[in-house]
């Protein structure tokens, strides 16, 4: 099962620059859609996200890791390790 997100829905709906755009990822064995960037506008501009959507169990899910550019690489492997952790009941 494929998540109904694409690259140019992640372009129109966010304010990211997009970096990575990976529709063949999982949360917790799950598909899921992973999109990275850099915010183009707000408070948070400059900062880099990663997001990842997923679907399952009649429920959606929404992971976000944002960061200024050196926080960012420096937390990334810690958040990744935390989503790799997340569990779902069932």
């Amino acid at each position: 099962m494929s998540i109904p997100f694409s690259k140019e829905l992640a372009f129109e709906k966010t304010r990211l620059k997009l970096t990575e755009f990976d529709n063949n990822t999982f949360i917790s064995g799950h598909p899921a859609v992973k999109i990275v960037g850099i915010e183009s506008s707000g408070r948070l501009q400059g900062y880099e996200v990663m997001i990842l959507l997923s679907q399952f169990g009649g429920k959606r899910y929404h992971i976000d890791f944002y960061g200024s550019p050196q926080a960012y690489n420096t937390y990334l492997s810690t958040a990744q390790q935390i989503i790799d952790s997340f569990k779902t009941p069932g």
